[in-house]
């Protein structure tokens, strides 16, 4: 729908020109009305005085004529009515007798000019035309009506009036135009400017995003007005700029350092996905490695004793002893690298566990490193297995000191801290915990190397110089007892390892360990004919305990599932003493397959072995007290002494906080 075009145009015109044009337009209109009133109020005025004027000239013409109508002298009346020849605005003039008959008159456009007929009435009458003006006024003598004067009047006074005020309307509405056009450029301008000037700047603003600019703003009025709050709201949108690109700027580098920490975390996770992976893998070859190392140890030790020390044979018996040793202790590497030994945790007070090594320290690094110690009195006590962290230290000594070939010092340090919510390391939880910090002044590693360090079998040493299980066995050992464990090291600025360790608390997890204190002394008491179930899958296992059982002088009965066990022990009747049995095995297990012995055999003791990781012996369920438990591999004397002191009623398990 297309609007008022005229309206349309007024619109697009600059705002100067919208106040010329509304100034103009409101002067016109102002000097229009004006004129108009004055133009009316004249003619009204005007109109009065030409009918009081004709009235007058009436009055005189009847009063006057009086005596020509009472003669009956009609030239006498003509002659009155010539007295109004000298008024130039008269045209006509006549008098009518009672009758209403035409008794004298007088016209300025001759004799042919017809009169109008007079009223009948006697009142006097008006008549008002375009260019003329009538008057009809009764003679009245002594109360009668004796005549009517008629008189004729044009306007031409009104037209020359009228002409005049056309002119001075004209000169003056120009004038005025003139002066309003003078005098709206100027305001119009002091208006616009601004206006104008606060539009430029918000089109800056808009195109250019430059918030810095401001618009100048005149000294009052409601324009300076709303300048200054145009201003104002830059100011504000500017801050609330600054506020954002702020807020902005801290959240980029949130976004960064949170990116950073969720890429180190991805790489712990795999890190750590992948060492227990290989701890899992260590876990399972460990149960089938133990139980060949049973059999190997226990053969080489039968031959050890059957073999005379002369033989040259026993020479070689002993290197395949020594050999299976070896492998026994790679295992148990293992299995603390895989958080998967058995363990005995005790309360340990770290500082004099760091000073009973120090002796020993000092003859495994040599002379050309210097040994300084920063030990923090008053720690908190571990709760942690004894010969483990032993072993961490030897393992982190003998690291730093391969890092020092030419020698160097080796700091020692000991403190305890306390980790509060959002403090680094995030994945311990909050509390007191004790940290053991060792470094060396040695060579120090690239980051490739420190990523790959804790991996099972990867070392930096020449072949036949290490296993690359040492710094593996540290970081399963620290993760078994609760902890962790944090590298920092630069090529050529030295290495330092941080592990912390949580204090003790008054109650904690249990686990089951072997009572390895009275497992390393002989049969110091001989048997005396006991019967003993020994319940074992894997057959060089049982062999090698049946012959080294016999050779002692107990009755053996064998069987390699439980469902010989069953059998074995419905054959034996009453008499059997002992119960010696593997856990882990197909069908049933050791836990349950004791259980259902138990209804007949309540009173009779047990002796569980097994050669897998201690998490696969705690899922399948705990031993009560009465139950002992050895490791796999065992040495011939570990396991007939613990049998004969369960039999004498001096060994059973003993469960780990």
């Amino acid at each position: 729908m297309t609007g008022n075009p005229f309206k349309t145009k007024i619109e697009q015109l600059p705002i100067e020109r919208k106040l010329l044009f509304m100034s103009l337009v409101a002067t016109g209109a102002a000097l229009l009305l004006c004129a108009a009133s004055l133009v009316t109020y004249d003619l009204l005025t005007f109109r009065q005085t030409v009918h009081n004027r004709l009235m007058a000239f009436a009055d005189i013409v009847g009063r006057n004529s009086a005596s020509s109508l009472l003669f009956n002298d009609p030239l006498s009346a003509s002659q009155t009515l010539g007295s109004l020849i000298p008024r130039s605005s008269v045209t006509a003039a006549a008098l009518y007798s009672p009758q209403g008959s035409l008794f004298a008159h007088w016209s300025r456009k001759g004799s042919g000019e017809p009169f109008p007929t007079p009223p009948s009435s006697s009142r006097e009458i008006v008549r008002y035309g375009p260019n003329a003006m009538e008057i009809f006024h009764p003679v009245v003598l002594d109360g009668s009506h004796v005549s009517t004067v008629y008189i004729q009047s044009n306007l031409n006074e009104r037209n020359e009036r009228l002409m005049r005020y056309l002119i001075i309307i004209f000169l003056v509405t120009g004038f005025s135009f003139l002066l309003a056009a003078g005098v709206s450029h100027p305001m119009s301008r002091l208006i616009s400017r601004p206006i104008l000037n606060l539009v430029r700047t918000a089109r800056d603003v808009s195109e250019k995003g430059d918030f810095s600019v401001r618009a100048e703003a005149p000294a009052g009025g409601e324009l300076a007005l709303l300048i200054h709050t145009f201003n104002e709201m830059l100011d504000r949108i500017q801050e609330s700029g600054r506020a954002l690109q702020k807020a902005h700027d801290e959240l980029e580098q949130k976004v960064i350092e949170r990116t950073e920490e969720l890429r180190r975390k991805e790489e712990e996770l795999f890190q750590s996905r992948k060492l227990e992976s290989i701890g899992r893998l260590a876990g399972g070859v460990a149960h089938d490695f133990n139980n060949l190392l049973t059999g190997i140890l226990g053969c080489t030790e039968s031959l050890e004793t059957d073999i005379p020390a002369s033989n040259p044979l026993h020479v070689d018996v002993q290197q395949i002893k020594g050999a299976a040793e070896r492998a026994a202790t790679l295992t148990r590497q293992l299995l603390a690298f895989g958080r998967k030994q058995i363990i005995r945790p005790q309360s340990i007070d770290l500082n004099a566990l760091v000073g009973s090594t120090g002796n020993l320290l000092r003859r495994l690094i040599g002379e050309d490193i210097t040994i300084s110690y920063e030990l923090q009195p008053g720690l908190g006590r571990l709760r942690a297995d004894a010969g483990q962290l032993d072993q961490l230290l030897i393992n982190l000594a003998v690291n730093a000191r391969d890092a020092m070939p030419k020698g160097g010092q080796l700091l020692i340090k000991t403190s305890q801290i306390t980790l509060e919510e959002g403090s680094e390391p995030n994945e311990l939880p909050r509390g007191a915990y004790v940290m053991l910090s060792i470094s060396d002044t040695g060579v120090g590693m690239s980051e490739e190397v420190r990523s790959k360090i804790f991996e099972p079998f990867f070392t930096t040493k020449e072949m036949g110089k290490g296993t690359g299980l040492g710094l593996a066995t540290v970081y399963g050992v620290v993760k078994q007892n609760s902890g962790t464990i944090m590298v920092y090291s630069h090529e050529g600025l030295g290495t330092t390892f941080k592990i912390l360790l949580p204090v003790e608390k008054s109650a904690g997890e249990k686990r089951l360990i072997p009572d390895t204190d009275s497992q390393d002394g002989a049969d110091a008491l001989e048997p005396r004919g006991e019967t003993i179930l020994v319940v074992e899958d894997e057959a060089i296992v049982l062999s090698h305990i049946a012959r080294l059982l016999t050779r002692k002088g107990y009755y053996v009965l064998l069987a390699r599932s439980a469902k010989e066990a069953f059998d074995a022990a419905a054959k034996a009747g009453e008499t059997i003493d002992l119960i010696l049995s593997d856990i882990v095995m197909p069908e049933m297990d050791g836990l349950e397959m004791v259980d259902r012995l138990r209804t007949r055999f309540p009173a009779t003791p047990v002796l569980f072995m097994s050669g897998y990781p201690a998490d696969v012996i705690a899922r399948r369920g705990r031993l009560d007290p009465a139950v002992g438990f050895i490791e796999k591999p065992f040495r011939s004397e570990q396991i007939t002494g613990r049998i004969r002191q369960i039999l004498d009623g001096s060994g059973g398990q003993t469960p780990i906080p």
